[in-house]
């Protein structure tokens, strides 16, 4: 664009963007990792396997969130062992009723 007369912006007042580094104090707080801490409790509370797996989908989204420069490895190794004591807690049938609710857990089920 060829500047004009009638263009009222001043080329001399050009101040170009520099990008600042932002600190860890600024990142968004991990809320899919309270998420799958949540629905962790749940699963392990209540039995039922939708909230494991909900749970599995949690910690993934929160892995896939994560940057790079911000990667805890113990934050990330106890997300898999939550998964896997969930799973475990879940899936594996010993016929024992839940912790809290057992009412509750039944009516969610459908029964």
């Amino acid at each position: 664009m060829a500047p004009d007369a009638s263009d009222p912006r001043r080329a001399d007042r050009k101040i170009p963007f520099e990008l600042k580094p932002g600190s860890l104090e600024d990142l968004a707080p991990d809320y899919y990792a309270l998420g799958s801490l949540l629905f962790a409790l749940m699963a392990v509370l209540l039995k039922i396997e939708m909230y494991s797996w909900m749970t599995l989908l949690f910690v993934l989204a929160s892995f896939a969130n994560t940057v790079q420069s911000n990667m805890d490895t113990r934050a990330m190794s106890a997300s898999v062992a939550l998964v896997v004591l969930v799973f475990m807690a879940t899936h594996i049938k010993t016929g024992s009723q839940p912790l809290i609710f057992p009412q509750l857990a039944n009516w969610l089920r459908g029964g």
